[in-house]
C-alpha cells in the first residue's frame, strides 16, 4: 500500500555538491517526502545524497546517469513514482538551488489550500546574488552566506505547486523549468498565485560552480536538442557559453552582474537600489559537504568523458550497431 503523505518534493539534480546537502536538510523541514534523482553527477553529489539518503527516512534518492538536459521528462517520471509511491496531496518541483520560503507547516498551508483540487499553485522566485562587496564571503558556505538579493524580479518567475489531493492524473505534462503545468487530455487546470510562500533562489553561487553549470549545462542542451541555439530556451546558459568560448573572463564585475541579470530583462545595475540585505533563515548542518563547488575543468572533463561513454552505450544498444559503425562513432569522438 502506499504511504500516506501531505506534501511531496520532486527535483533532478546534476554536480551540486555545494549545495545539495543544505537543499535537502531545509526542505525536507517544509516538505513531508523528497525524490532526488541524481542525474549523472560527476562531482560527489551521488555520495552526499547516499549519505542523506541514510539518515532521512522520508528522503527518495534515484539515479539516471544518462547525458542530455532532460529535465522535463525526468520530472514526468517521478511525478508518476510520487503519485503512485505516497498519494501526495501537494507536490513541489524543485531545482537544488531552491528553497521553501518558510518550515513552518501553518504557514506553508494556508498558502497551499488557496489552490483547488485538480489546479496548479504558483510561487514565486527571490533570488539571492553575488554582490562586489560580499563576493569572497558568499562562496563559503551557500546559501547561508549569500545574504543580499533582487528588490524586484524582471520578469517575475514562479515555479508550479499541484493539488492533486491523492489522485493519480496520467496526462500531466511538465513544461520547461517546471514554470508551468499542463494536461495532454486539453483540459485546463485552475491556477492560483501564492504570494505568501517564495523560493529562496540561488542560481549562482561562485565562479568555479557557473563555469561548470553552463559548459556541461549547455553541452547537454546541445546534445537533447541540437537547433537549441536558435530557439529562446536556455539563452542565458548559451550567452554565458560564447563568452566563456570567445576567452572572455568571467572576472569578479561580471561574476556578480551575471548573477543579478540572471534570468531578468534589465541590462545594468545600480548596487545601492537593485539589491537589499536579508537573512532567509536557511537553518542546517553540514555533516557529509563543505560548500566548496568541484572544479570548473573537473566537472567539464569528466562529463565529456561520461557524455561519450553514454552515446557509445546508445550506439550499443542499437540493432544496427554493427562493429564498422561503432568504429566510425569512435573515431568521430576523437579517439
Amino acid at each position: 500500500m502506499p504511504l500516506s503523505s501531505r506534501i511531496l518534493g520532486l527535483s533532478v539534480v546534476k554536480n551540486e555538491q555545494d549545495i545539495i546537502e543544505p537543499f535537502v536538510r531545509h526542505n525536507l523541514r517544509a516538505l513531508d517526502y523528497l525524490i532526488v534523482l541524481d542525474n549523472g553527477s560527476v562531482d560527489d553529489t551521488k555520495r552526499i545524497l547516499g549519505k542523506l539518503g541514510e539518515e532521512f527516512p522520508n528522503l527518495l534518492v534515484l539515479n539516471d546517469d544518462a547525458f542530455g538536459h532532460r529535465q522535463a521528462e525526468r520530472l514526468q517520471r517521478l511525478l508518476r513514482v510520487g503519485q503512485s509511491t505516497y498519494e501526495p496531496e501537494y507536490v513541489f518541483f524543485l531545482d537544488a538551488d531552491e528553497f521553501v520560503s518558510t518550515t513552518d507547516s501553518h504557514e506553508i498551508e494556508r498558502a497551499l489550500c488557496k489552490i483547488p483540487r485538480g489546479g496548479v499553485g504558483l510561487v514565486p522566485w527571490r533570488t539571492f546574488v553575488l554582490t562586489p562587496e560580499t563576493l569572497q564571503q558568499a562562496g563559503i558556505d551557500p546559501p547561508k552566506s549569500i545574504t543580499w538579493r533582487r528588490t524586484q524580479e524582471t520578469p517575475m518567475f514562479h515555479k508550479v505547486v499541484l493539488h492533486l489531493d491523492g489522485e493519480r492524473y496520467d496526462d500531466l505534462v511538465i513544461e520547461h523549468g517546471s514554470h508551468n503545468v499542463s494536461r495532454s487530455s486539453g483540459r485546463t487546470m485552475p491556477v492560483v498565485h501564492c504570494d505568501e510562500l517564495k523560493l529562496l533562489h540561488y542560481p549562482v553561487r561562485s565562479r568555479e560552480q557557473l563555469i561548470g553549470s553552463v559548459v556541461v549545462g549547455w553541452i547537454a542542451n546541445v546534445e537533447r536538442d541540437s537547433s537549441v541555439r536558435s530557439s529562446n530556451l536556455h539563452w542565458h546558459k548559451r550567452m554565458l557559453f560564447d563568452r566563456i568560448v570567445a576567452g572572455e573572463s568571467i572576472d569578479d564585475t561580471f561574476l556578480c552582474e551575471c548573477s543579478m541579470l540572471y534570468a531578468q530583462d534589465r541590462n545594468a545595475v545600480d548596487w545601492h537600489s537593485d539589491v537589499i540585505e536579508e537573512d532567509a533563515k536557511i537553518a542546517y548542518v553540514r555533516r557529509y559537504s563543505t560548500g566548496v563547488p568541484a572544479g570548473a575543468l573537473q566537472l567539464i572533463a569528466a562529463s565529456w568523458e561520461q557524455s561519450v561513454q553514454s552515446a557509445i552505450r546508445v550506439a550499443l544498444a542499437e540493432p544496427q550497431a554493427t562493429p564498422a559503425r561503432l568504429r566510425a562513432f569512435s573515431t568521430a569522438a576523437g579517439d
